[in-house]
């Protein structure tokens, strides 16, 4: 996991800094690069822990790594 964000970090802070790359686009593609099966998983636990949270909109990437860790 640490890899993967490191090398995510690496990446959309390249195109960020080129505006070639939304914050919001950063946060969806964070989320897509986990397998499917450990991505519902991680989305499960995401909304158990904040129910309030807009489906139309991404989750953090921060959120997703943090939570990521924990089950991982």
């Amino acid at each position: 996991l640490g890899e993967y964000f490191r090398e995510f970090q690496h990446i959309a802070t390249f195109l960020g800094k080129r505006n070639c790359l939304s914050e919001r686009e950063r946060d969806t593609k964070f989320l897509q690069g986990f397998h499917m099966d450990f991505r519902n998983v991680l989305l499960q636990q995401l909304s158990l822990l904040h129910p309030q949270h807009y489906m139309d909109e991404p989750w953090a990437s921060k959120e997703v790594y943090e939570e990521a860790t924990f089950l991982l």
